[in-house]
């Protein structure tokens, strides 16, 4: 098994609905909403996308209904969560649920049975040869990619300065502290939740649409395959734009190096190869939690340990 370009290349394509993704949940955590519906916001986004492209054929359509899709199932949560006081985790639950069950309804009563919807126009474009001709081994990574793959990698630096950068980033960060201070500060909680809440939509729809419209250029009943779940727990790690990111790329390559290990003979069972991002996401988790334990005083590790 060969690390080359095309591998990088593979990885970035794996990696780029995980960063998007990661990116929203970490929005919505550091503003104390603890959203867990990642992975039904990515279902619906791309259940809406390749809908949307093979009835109008028209990509920006496409997209528009992917981002869509996942702004009005999260707002749903957040509705549940902070104006009928349902609890987050039961709530984003819920939505997943809903999300995987109306998509698979939804899918079959389109095809007439079938669990895919194929997409052949609408697809989302690939980077062209002359773009990246002159970023030398960068321009070999992204040749032939989607635009939401460089879209993800430009939201990494712009989501940073937002959070650090702007008053209504710093809202963000202030209110998974402490709600009375934003509005001693003289922000408004409703325009911070409701900011939050559409900037996790539109970036995990774009993941969606990523997966159906991206490589794929289809719609599989269930095909986030857990994808909502593993940006969740990169978000989890350290809770810092940085911290996502490397968690995403160790994903990615995780992933990426799953694939070769399908497509080459090594003889291992295809269960025991996908079983292997989960395995490594619990080994993450728990190297994370020991480590912001090691970073509490001696007294209140005690408390929280008992």
């Amino acid at each position: 098994m060969t690390i080359d370009a095309q591998f990088f290349g593979s990885v970035l394509t794996t990696m780029t609905p995980l960063v998007l993704a990661a990116l929203g949940a970490l929005l919505c955590f550091r503003s104390g909403f603890f959203n867990i519906a990642i992975e039904g916001q990515m279902l619906v986004a791309a259940f809406a996308a390749a809908a949307t492209a093979v009835a109008t054929g028209n990509v920006m359509l496409a997209v528009l209904a992917g981002v869509a899709a996942s702004i009005a199932l999260v707002g749903v949560v957040a509705l549940a969560t902070y104006w009928a006081g349902v609890d987050a985790i039961v709530a984003g639950i819920a939505a997943n649920l809903l999300a995987a069950g109306l998509t698979a309804l939804l899918t079959r009563e389109m095809t007439g049975g079938s669990s895919s919807i194929v997409v052949t126009d609408g697809r989302l474009p690939r980077v062209e040869t002359g773009w990246v001709a002159g970023w030398g081994v960068f321009g070999d990574l992204f040749r032939g990619q989607t635009p939401l793959v460089l879209v993800a990698f430009l939201a990494i630096p712009a989501t940073w300065w937002f959070l650090t950068r702007t008053r209504t980033g710093l809202g963000i960060r202030a209110l998974g502290e402490s709600e009375l201070a934003v509005r001693s500060s003289g922000l408004s909680v409703l325009r911070v939740r409701v900011m939050t809440t559409l900037l996790c939509g539109a970036l995990s729809g774009l993941a969606g649409v990523q997966l159906s419209l991206g490589p794929a250029t289809s719609f599989s009943v269930g095909m986030t395959n857990g994808r909502g779940f593993t940006a969740i727990i990169a978000a989890m790690i350290g809770t810092t734009v940085l911290a996502a990111v490397l968690g995403c790329a160790l994903f990615g390559i995780v992933e990426a190096l799953g694939l070769r290990i399908q497509l080459g003979d090594t003889g291992l069972p295809q269960v025991v190869v996908q079983a292997i991002p989960y395995l490594l996401a619990l080994v993450v988790l728990s190297a994370a939690s020991a480590v912001q334990q090691r970073r509490v005083d001696p007294v209140r590790r005690r408390v929280l340990r008992h």
